[in-house]
C-alpha cells in the first residue's frame, strides 16, 4: 500500500476483516434520537443512506481551516454494481479530491460494495487493489428522530482481497441525523487510523422526512491537527 494512498483512505467508506465480512446486519447499535421542537419527529435515514450510495452525486465545498488556510473538496459518486468476494453486490465508485489553496493534497478513488438490494456495506476496493471486508456492516433504520446516530462499519484494512493479515491500520464509520440551523442533515462520519495517525471526514447532506437528499453539502475534515468545515 503506497503512503500516498494511505493518507487518503480517510476520504472513503472503508473497513473490514475477512471473517464475518458478509454479515447482513442492519438497524442495530444505534441511538434513536429524540423529538426537536419545530422539526418533524421521524426521518427515513435508511433511504438517505441508500440514495447516497446507490445514485450519482457531485458536490464541491470550500472553507477556512483552523490553520488559516483555504481548503476545498470535490466529491463524485456513480453506481458501479458488480460483486465483492464472489457475492453479488450493489456498488458505488467514489472520487474525492481535497485541496489546500487550490493545490490537491489528497485524492483517490474507491468502490464501496453493499449487499444487493440493500444498503448493508460488505466491502471496499481501492484503485491500487487494497481491500477491506466489513465486520457487522449495518445500514440506518427507516424511521429515526432528529439527532439519531449509529454505526455503519468498522475493522481492519488488508493489502488485497486475499490477505488475512493486516498491519494494524483500522477504520470506522457512523451515521447521524443532526439538526443544522433550519435543516436536518444526513451525515456519514469516517475515522481512519494509519500508522498511529488519525484522519476523519464527515460528509453531511440535507434531507427531508422521506430521506431525499438535498443539493448542498457540508464536509468537515480533521487531520494533522487541522480542522476545516467546508460548505
Amino acid at each position: 500500500m503506497r503512503n500516498a494512498d494511505r493518507d487518503t483512505f480517510w476520504l472513503y467508506g472503508i473497513a473490514g476483516a475477512i471473517a464475518l465480512a458478509l454479515c447482513a446486519c442492519g438497524g442495530s447499535d444505534s441511538s434513536p434520537g429524540a423529538p426537536v421542537a419545530g422539526f418533524p419527529s421521524s426521518y427515513n435515514a435508511q433511504a438517505a443512506w441508500r440514495s447516497l450510495t446507490h445514485n450519482a452525486h457531485t458536490w464541491s465545498a470550500q472553507g477556512t481551516g483552523s490553520d488559516g488556510n483555504a481548503y476545498g473538496i470535490q466529491i463524485a459518486y456513480s453506481p458501479a454494481n458488480g460483486s465483492f468476494k464472489n457475492v453479488s453486490a450493489d456498488g458505488v465508485l467514489r472520487l474525492v479530491s481535497f485541496n489546500r489553496g487550490g493545490s490537491v493534497i489528497n485524492s483517490n478513488a474507491s468502490t464501496l460494495f453493499m449487499r444487493s438490494g440493500t444498503g448493508v456495506p460488505i466491502g471496499w476496493i481501492a484503485s491500487d487493489g487494497s481491500c477491506a471486508a466489513f465486520i457487522n456492516g449495518r445500514e440506518p433504520d427507516s424511521s429515526v428522530a432528529p439527532n439519531a446516530n449509529g454505526s455503519l462499519y468498522g475493522g481492519s484494512i488488508f493489502p488485497d482481497c486475499s490477505s488475512t493479515t493486516g498491519n494494524g491500520d483500522r477504520v470506522s464509520a457512523t451515521w447521524s441525523i443532526p439538526v443544522d440551523g433550519s435543516s436536518v442533515l444526513f451525515c456519514e462520519d469516517e475515522t481512519l487510523t494509519v500508522g498511529g495517525s488519525s484522519f476523519e471526514l464527515q460528509l453531511c447532506v440535507p434531507i427531508d422526512t422521506s430521506g431525499t437528499l438535498g443539493q448542498s453539502v457540508r464536509a468537515t475534515v480533521k487531520t494533522g491537527g487541522v480542522s476545516v468545515v467546508m460548505r
